[in-house]
């Protein structure tokens, strides 16, 4: 009777082992598959992310070489600096180089000495 109840008590700590074992394995089974999901998510995010990376610098690479092309206008003298010493060589006095150039007096004064009639 004691080997009976002894043979009784092992296989129902078997058949509990094999039951907690299958709950266990189909649990970590669940938990793997999760995983598995949310890996897939991430990967595709991140193939999703390149994408949108590759194509940025793409953009960025054409708007930098655009901007390479676009040269800056040629400064262009103004028309006064030009005018000023023609001016004073023909006699033009202080006063009519800053009306008609846009000079400061100082400026005029210094274009009449440099290109007036006699020097300073």
């Amino acid at each position: 009777m004691m080997t009976t109840l002894w043979l009784v008590l092992l296989t129902t700590l078997v058949s509990g082992g094999i039951v907690g074992l299958a709950l266990f394995w189909r649990g970590n089974a669940r938990v793997l598959n999760e995983l598995q999901q949310r890996v897939q998510t991430q990967s595709e995010q991140v193939l999703a992310s390149r994408a949108r990376l590759d194509r940025l610098e793409v953009e960025m690479r054409a708007v930098l070489e655009r901007t390479r092309q676009v040269a800056p206008p040629p400064v262009a003298a103004p028309l006064g600096a030009e005018l000023a010493p023609r001016l004073a060589a023909a006699g033009a006095s202080t006063d009519e180089l800053i009306r008609a150039c846009g000079m400061t007096e100082d400026e005029a004064e210094l274009v009449r000495r440099l290109h007036g009639r006699g020097g300073a």
